[in-house]
């Protein structure tokens, strides 16, 4: 008996591929596996682990270094009164000067990698992840070893500091390494594992800077005279060891096809970055994608700026010392640790989806940023780190749900875009943040969290705007991404 079946209209082929796509979010599925990692499954999360020991164990006495030689150098003042860290009396004069040149540290490391972050992007796609992380550990590591030989000449000028953000600006920085870790974790996990490992690497993260502020004063207690030499020189060694074991067990992401390998300098790249971030897509998407990407900046806004005047507004404020700054510092990275942790429950149990979750963060994040403005003893700044629970969670769900909204292939260029803007943002994020701390220093210290505020404000409206636009579409076509129906994708080479 000959049975004829009907032959499915491109009606019915769309509606199987979203019902593929019912688990909320989800963008790509049947991904396609060439091949297995060798060794340990949680290779990225060591490497960011004994990455930030080393950039911890350096960036945590380098503010105190700073204040000192611009007491002795740059006002010329003597011994007795800089002390080391500098004494109440003094430091309102000393902060200001040393303001400056932490900010200007700052804007160095970013600049160029901010040009780059256009260029880098559209390269990975197509010459792999690895080396973009390799050259940033390597870069790191030469800077460590500036900063260890530069901390024996006395009396040093401040501003020979800024050679040691040379070799990081030229290597592309954080830029290069965190756009090639994000990939490389997008390129290797599964959709639904993606929130898990994105919040495992940011837990890894948090770890590393734990560790690293709980040694860092032992390490330089061990010699009075050198012990800014000794924590230099061990995170130059530290950072050395993460290079090595990059190179020795990290492997390549993608499949790399000798024959079509690009230069790293072309203009089609940076083309290709902007053409990609604002193409149209159904279902509101392209505008949900950017109000992720905005957000993501103003978190590093938040980020950078707080940071660098936090601890010289606990000394003013408070009289705090480094020592109790770092119990500080290790309280709140505990407190992020564990909020780490629970995407877990939220994700793996509760199965809740990432854009609400993101959402309440920005809401804990405004509550935060008030009680630090409203911050009148030591206390307050420790009932303020309890309300960043889930306001960790904002990086790693934002950069897990816009890996979702995109096809693999051009991830490289959305990743590239958020870096783009990311590496600007603290061009912007200190010297606003100097300048509001040295305008009211003396009169409202607390004014640069009202700033934050604001900005807090501002986050909230973009994700509630997300949330409301992606409520509009149907369920079934919510956050869906036509599948690629190029088999021979580089995306997910190796899965993990």
């Amino acid at each position: 008996v000959n049975i004829t079946y009907p032959k499915p209209n491109k009606e019915t082929i769309i509606s199987v591929k979203m019902e593929e796509n019912t688990q909320d979010e989800t963008a790509l599925v049947n991904e396609p596996v060439i091949k297995k990692p060798e060794g340990f499954r949680f290779k990225m999360e060591s490497l960011m682990f004994l990455f930030f020991i080393a950039k911890t164990l350096s960036d945590t006495v380098i503010v105190n270094l700073l204040e000192h030689n611009t007491c002795l150098v740059v006002l010329n003042y003597d011994v007795p009164n800089c002390t080391d860290p500098v004494s109440p009396d003094t430091e309102g004069l000393v902060q200001e000067q040393a303001a400056d040149v932490a900010m200007a540290r700052t804007m160095v490391e970013a600049f160029a990698p901010a040009l780059l972050s256009l260029f880098i992007g559209p390269w990975s796609d197509t010459n792999g992840r690895r080396p973009l992380i390799l050259l940033s550990l390597a870069g790191y590591t030469c800077s460590a070893m500036i900063w260890c030989g530069l901390s024996l000449v006395p009396h040093l000028h401040p501003l020979y500091f800024l050679l040691t953000s040379i070799p990081v600006a030229l290597t592309g920085g954080y830029v290069s390494f965190f756009l090639a870790l994000y990939c490389y974790i997008s390129d290797t996990t599964e959709t639904n594992r993606r929130a898990l490992r994105m919040g495992l690497l940011e837990g890894a993260c948090l770890g590393g800077v734990v560790v690293s502020s709980l040694v860092t004063p032992s390490i330089q207690k061990t010699s009075e005279q050198y012990g800014y030499t000794i924590v230099f020189a061990t995170s130059a060694l530290l950072m050395l060891v993460t290079l090595i074991f990059t190179y020795s067990f990290v492997q390549e992401s993608i499949t790399v096809v000798e024959s079509e390998r690009t230069k790293l300098l072309r203009f089609d790249h940076v083309k290709n970055v902007f053409s990609t971030c604002f193409r149209h897509r159904p279902n509101y998407l392209t505008v949900i994608v950017m109000c992720l990407v905005v957000d993501l900046v103003i978190f590093i806004v938040l980020l950078d700026g707080e940071l660098s005047v936090l601890y010289m507004f606990t000394q003013k404020k408070f009289g705090w010392t480094l020592v109790e700054y770092t119990r500080l510092t290790s309280f709140s990275l505990l407190i992020a640790g564990a909020s780490v942790c629970s995407i877990w429950f939220f994700v793996a149990v509760l199965k809740l989806p990432d854009l609400p979750l993101i959402f309440v963060g920005t809401i804990c994040s405004v509550i935060k940023s008030v009680i630090l403005a409203l911050a009148s003893s030591g206390l307050h700044m420790y009932v303020a780190c309890g309300f960043s629970v889930l306001t960790v969670l904002i990086n790693p769900l934002s950069r897990s749900q816009l890996s979702k909204l995109v096809p693999g292939d051009d991830l490289g260029k959305i990743f590239a875009f958020c870096s783009f803007l990311e590496s600007i943002a603290p061009l912007t994020a200190s010297p606003m943040y100097t300048f509001v701390y040295k305008a009211t220093l003396d009169t409202l210290p607390n004014a640069i969290f009202w700033l934050s505020t604001g900005l807090c404000c501002i986050s909230v409206t973009l994700i509630g705007s997300a949330l409301f636009l992606q409520n509009l579409t149907s369920p079934l076509t919510r956050g869906f991404v036509p599948v690629p129906t190029n088999t021979d994708s580089r995306r997910a080479s190796v899965q993990e």
